[in-house]
């Protein structure tokens, strides 16, 4: 009964417990807000380009008549229903190499209004520009404001979106690395009398760097008689003829340097002439360096939304969430490196359960509270993702008879158990899925939806029958949707232990898991259960008033047993070697004995 109801209390635990998988809470759009705020930024700063091309114009004009010009412009055009004012001033300072331009524009027709104000001011002696723009346009049902400013490297994004149906506010902020300037010069190739210590026939130029810090090296020089002949090394005598170190047209490499020195090598001398004589470029520039923050507020008329977000040149990034309906608050924080989820934490709470998460690669708490119940779980997650994007681009296309999956193959351990997840959705219905993603242990096993198939909020579980397992894509537009980023994948072993505590009103239940082995402790108002695969009492035990009214003990030691007196109806003993028997009443059938001392024996 202890037993059951132990089971009861956790199943009860469990089926209350609403799932918050790190496979599955990935911060809503927050590629899409990075990838939106770095779309805005490249407008601005295109629009901030085109004003110092015009400015430069403007400026080259002003040279050939004055010092100073200012040039002040209107223009009113109505054409077929439509009306534009358009106002602009222009301040060339030749002197100070500087132009100045503001422009305001309006236009409105039957359907929309659209104003515009922008300046720019371009310093061409520090080749510094800043860009400010300023629009708003007013449709049927819809307002869109949008301030932007571009100051040499950095763009700020200001959005505001309203309708009827909910507010988007919007705020970014784009800081990009300058790459332009290479360190190596074809005149550096052209005076280095410097030879690879291994290799003697292999020129190698020295390239001053800052030590740390990270560069990319890219030529245009073809992938050639089956070999690269562009090598990027960092020490000199690391062998520059490995494929990890060649560069060539389409493959660049970008790596920190390990001193305040790098090294260019050729393969040879004709192969250096090439760039020598302008065939061909090679570049080493400093690794743009990249940041990009986000915050944005949604409301409409389910709730709010609030998220930010920070994405860093090294793929880090860090966002926080919180959303807020009628019935429930969820708030995260989560830390993505590559595109995946290196640690979160999450808060969830309804009208009636609050639920927290926090977890690493590693382990995983959650702790659920009910009006009835608090369960709290500990599970390590040891295991990362043995799946990469380099394996998915690698992945050969055609499977068993399915020539358009592409497949992945997965070293595994026979036994093992592993499981895929993604965040990939699930097209068809919850009754009839159509999954993309596979978890395939034997050649002999097809791709299906809904036994292999995994999807967001589906994972599957399965232990490897083979030394290699396989992980199928539909096809290669799914791959690329995983290489591009837009999706993410995880197969990894299942997890390896974990540890629970679940207290009811008048239960409490705590357990271990590892594998097969469930051990548990129950304790109801009836009784208390202990179940284990191997159970040890220590130290002092004392149970009181003799309680114990059946026992099972498999070998009994009789000289660690003293008792006062044995009171049984029948005791059947083989034998008997005693000092002293000392009875009332000896009945028997048969005495057999070499010798009897006694004061008297009577005999009936």
């Amino acid at each position: 009964a202890a037993k059951s109801q132990a089971d009861a209390a956790v199943a009860k635990a469990n089926s209350n417990i609403k799932d918050i998988e790190d496979a599955n809470i990935k911060i809503a759009d927050l590629n899409t807000l990075a990838n939106q705020a770095k779309s805005d930024a490249m407008t601005a700063k295109d629009n901030a380009t085109m004003a110092a091309t015009n400015a430069q114009t403007a400026l080259d004009k002003a040279n050939g008549v004055s010092n100073k010009v200012t040039t002040i412009e209107t223009d009113i055009n109505t054409i077929n229903g439509a009306l534009s004012i358009k106002a602009n001033t222009t301040d060339v300072n030749a002197i100070k190499k500087r132009v100045t331009t503001a422009e305001t524009n309006i236009t409105q027709n039957a359907n929309d209004i659209q104003l515009k104000a922008s300046k720019s001011d371009v310093d061409t002696i520090n080749n510094k520009v800043t860009s400010v723009e300023s629009s708003v346009k007013v449709q049927s049902g819809q307002i869109t404001a949008l301030n932007s400013k571009t100051d040499g490297q950095t763009t700020q994004i200001g959005k505001l979106e309203s309708s009827y149906s909910g507010l988007t506010s919007t705020v970014s902020s784009t800081v990009t690395g300058i790459t332009n300037n290479s360190l190596i010069s074809t005149q550096m190739i052209k005076d280095t009398t410097l030879k690879h210590p291994n290799f003697s026939d292999m020129p190698m130029v020295e390239v001053p760097v800052t030590n740390g810090e990270t560069y990319t090296v890219t030529t245009n020089q073809p992938w050639e008689a089956n070999a690269s002949h562009v090598f990027y090394i960092r020490v000199t005598n690391t062998d520059p003829n490995s494929s990890i170190n060649g560069v060539y047209d389409g493959k660049s490499i970008t790596l920190p340097a390990l001193s305040e020195k790098i090294y260019i090598v050729f393969r040879n001398q004709s192969y250096a002439n090439r760039f020598i004589n302008g065939q061909y470029w090679v570049k080493v520039e400093v690794t743009p360096v990249s940041q990009i923050k986000v915050s944005q507020l949604t409301q409409d008329l389910d709730g709010f939304k609030t998220t930010v977000a920070n994405t860093y040149a090294d793929k880090v990034s860090v966002a926080s969430q919180i959303n807020q309906s009628a019935t429930e608050i969820t708030s995260n924080v989560q830390s993505w490196t590559n595109n995946r989820l290196t640690s979160y934490s999450t808060t969830q709470q309804t009208t009636n359960s609050i639920i927290n998460v926090v977890a690493s690669k590693a382990d995983k708490t959650q702790i659920t509270q009910l009006s009835d119940q608090i369960t709290s779980t500990v599970t390590s997650l040891t295991n990362e993702t043995l799946i990469t994007t380099q394996m998915i681009k690698n992945a050969k296309q055609g499977f068993q008879n399915l020539p358009d999956f592409v497949v992945v193959e997965v070293p595994t351990d026979i036994g093992e158990t592993y499981t895929l997840s993604s965040s990939f959705v699930n097209r068809g219905t919850e009754t009839a899925p159509i999954a993309d993603v596979f978890y395939v242990r034997d050649l002999t096993i097809t791709p299906s939806s809904t036994n292999n198939g995994a999807y967001d909020g589906k994972n599957v579980t399965f232990p490897a029958v083979n030394s290699t397992s396989y992980i199928a894509f539909r096809s290669r537009t799914v791959a690329n949707a995983f290489i591009n980023g837009n999706y993410w994948v995880k197969f990894s072993k299942a997890p390896a232990s974990q540890s629970q505590i679940t207290q009811l009103v008048n239960d409490i239940n705590l357990r271990v898991i590892k594998g097969d082995v469930v051990n548990q402790i129950n304790i109801s108002p009836e009784s208390i259960l202990i179940a284990g695969n191997k159970i040890q009492i220590t130290g002092q035990t004392y149970i009181e008033n003799g309680v114990i009214d059946d026992a099972k003990i498999k070998t009994l030691s009789a000289s660690k047993l003293t008792a006062g007196t044995i009171d049984a109806a029948k005791i059947n003993v083989l034998n008997i070697n005693a000092a002293n028997i000392t009875t009332g009443i000896l009945n028997a059938d048969r005495i057999g004995a070499n010798s009897i001392n006694a004061t008297h024996i009577n005999v009936a």
